[in-house]
């Protein structure tokens, strides 16, 4: 069963200094996601409208809920990104996402992504950022900080389905709420942060209570943000840890690139499972190669013989 979508104040949005305690030093409290106790912790945080630090993958975002204002600008402050028009991408399942989507805007050669929501989690999932136009209706229910308008007044937002990363999943589920908010830690002029120590000095410096780390096992070159997908407009928007190319393999079409923002770190995936970008294989299962080559439950050896097996199969 979805989970309902509560409505919001239409209180104007305005992002100005947080009226909280100054964001000095303060206690930081360390752990893990496959901890149920700092899960636990964590939760509570979040959903009392307190902020944490996670890391994914090896890249550390700031949570927090999105339907509170305060909250916002809090996340906002800690980034020093206070006065700037910026918005912050949504954290929800394929399953709440899809019925916001104002499917007609959806690119015709991309229109498969939205067929239900299987369709979208196979494809996106833990994968790439999809932005999308969201219904009137919708729009009006969201919190404005997720929420950009385009010239002609359409609604936009940027979600990222955790379906993939079993602590991210869990950890939504647990959080229990439609209204989750992200965004990459750093200041808005460095790139996102990656290294532990660096993201602990962080919320150290900026009081931000706690963070928990990602147990999985993960390739050491494979970190930065994921990529972000304009489906109105069949449009990479920001390259990748999972480049454009094996995203244009899922999606079987070619984005637009003309104006893509370039990745943070190198892709490393680029070279190792270039393969993969002439194997004759359904996006799902490529999608699924990619995540668990990453995680390490598959090395090049293995992914080669899945594609020769598939190749005389056919």
């Amino acid at each position: 069963m979805c989970m309902a979508l509560p409505a919001i104040s239409e209180r104007k949005y305005q992002r100005k200094a947080p009226k909280f305690e100054a964001l000095g030093k303060s206690e930081l409290v360390h752990g893990s996601l496959d901890n149920p106790g700092h899960v636990r912790h964590a939760v509570k945080i979040i959903k009392s409208g307190g902020i944490a630090v996670f890391e994914v993958w090896g890249v550390f975002g700031i949570w927090g809920r999105a339907d509170r204002l305060a909250t916002v600008e809090r996340m906002f402050a800690v980034k020093d990104e206070t006065g700037l028009k910026k918005t912050l991408s949504a954290m929800m399942s394929s399953q709440h996402f899809l019925p916001l989507i104002d499917k007609d805007s959806v690119h015709p050669d991309i229109k498969h992504l939205v067929k239900d929501h299987h369709s979208l989690r196979e494809h996106s999932g833990a994968f790439f950022f999809v932005g999308a136009n969201i219904r009137k209706e919708a729009a009006k229910k969201a919190p404005t900080p997720l929420i950009s308008y385009d010239e002609e007044g359409n609604a936009f937002m940027y979600n990222l389905d955790p379906y993939g990363h079993d602590y991210m999943s869990n950890l939504i589920e647990q959080i229990g709420i439609p209204w989750v908010g992200v965004m990459s830690l750093n200041t808005h002029d460095k790139p996102s942060i990656h290294d532990y120590q660096v993201a602990s000095e962080f919320c150290r410096a900026k009081g931000i209570p706690l963070i928990l780390r990602d147990p999985s096992h993960r390739r050491e070159k494979f970190i930065g943000s994921f990529a972000q997908v304009d489906i109105r407009k069949k449009a990479a928007v920001r390259d990748g840890k999972f480049p454009v190319s094996f995203i244009n393999k899922t999606l079987g079409t070619e984005l637009y690139t003309g104006q893509t923002k370039k990745a943070q770190y190198p892709q490393t995936l680029s070279e190792n499972l270039k393969m993969l970008l002439t194997a004759d294989m359904g996006p799902a299962e490529v999608r699924r190669i990619c995540i668990d080559y990453v995680t390490g439950r598959l090395e090049i050896a293995d992914i080669e013989k899945i594609i020769l097996a598939q190749t005389v199969k056919a």
